[in-house]
């Protein structure tokens, strides 16, 4: 797009500069400079609709360039707020209380309890001997933390 801008504009000063020198040569015999005001009328409109198309590129450009920007920033503002809006109960193993957590601190709250998750599944994976893969015990642990967030 920026290349047919360009192009765009050598054009345009293609056509100012090589008006501006047949002006000069054809200005000084009147005779000629009747006949020529026709070519000048067709010249100037044709130079006319050159910068009409330019600004109008220029200003698609612009135009897709600020939705871009808008869309990124929208994204942002739900990421934002979906993460405002998150809500966990974090239930105590030790003094067995409950205790509701918002916002970001709640992805705390997911890894400490997926943590505990996956030290359960290592125990009972070792204890029962099953030589589950790493791969396998993550799973395991994963669909148990689904299933407990459910509830």
């Amino acid at each position: 797009m920026r290349s047919l801008l360009k192009i765009l504009w050598t054009i345009f000063i293609t056509f100012i500069l090589s008006g501006l020198i047949i002006i000069l040569i054809v200005v000084p015999n009147n005779e000629i400079f009747k006949s020529f005001s026709d070519f000048a009328s067709i010249f100037l409109s044709s130079a006319t609709i050159l910068l009409v198309i330019i600004s109008l590129l220029k200003q698609n450009i612009e135009n897709s360039k600020s939705k871009i920007e808008n869309h990124f920033f929208n994204m942002l503002n739900y990421h934002n707020d979906n993460v405002k809006s998150l809500c966990i109960t974090d239930i105590k193993t030790k003094t067995k209380t409950k205790e509701k957590v918002e916002g970001r601190r709640a992805f705390l709250i997911f890894r400490s309890q997926l943590s505990r998750l996956l030290d359960i599944v290592e125990k009972i994976n070792s204890e029962l001997e099953l030589n589950l893969d790493n791969d396998k015990i993550i799973d395991i642990a994963y669909i148990c933390y689904q299933k407990t967030n459910m509830l």
